[in-house]
């Protein structure tokens, strides 16, 4: 094996040169990546995912509801755009409500049942 020496001065040149040319490799690698613009739903896949119809999802458009972007006659919507008017339309349901109309149901339908019994 074979010792080269070299002064310090030296050394710190090579090094100062050396990470100069991992960050110029870096910022190329970065370049080189591909765009990252968040997930894009076509209109297909919006009606699908909030169960409308493509008239209805025209009307959010027009209304200025539901942002979009439109290349070559297709039309697309940010995920998180709809993740959100999902969210800001949900409604929040008064347990003691549904409880109480889920035992009238029941109620209810006991007594037809025994009217059932003497028909």
């Amino acid at each position: 094996m074979e010792v080269v020496s070299i002064e310090k001065n030296t050394y710190r040149e090579m090094m100062a040169r050396f990470n100069v040319f991992v960050s110029q490799m870096k910022e190329m690698c970065q370049r080189n990546e591909p765009k990252k613009l968040g997930d894009w739903l076509d209109s297909d896949e919006v009606c699908e995912m909030l169960t409308i119809s493509p008239r209805t999802l025209q009307s959010l458009r027009y209304k200025g509801i539901l942002g979009y972007s439109q290349i070559q006659h297709r039309t697309y919507y940010k995920l998180d755009e709809v993740v959100e008017l999902i969210k800001s339309n949900t409604v929040e349901m008064d347990i003691e409500y549904v409880r109480r109309k889920a035992n009238e149901r029941v109620a209810k339908q006991k007594l037809n049942d025994s009217y059932d019994l003497f028909s």
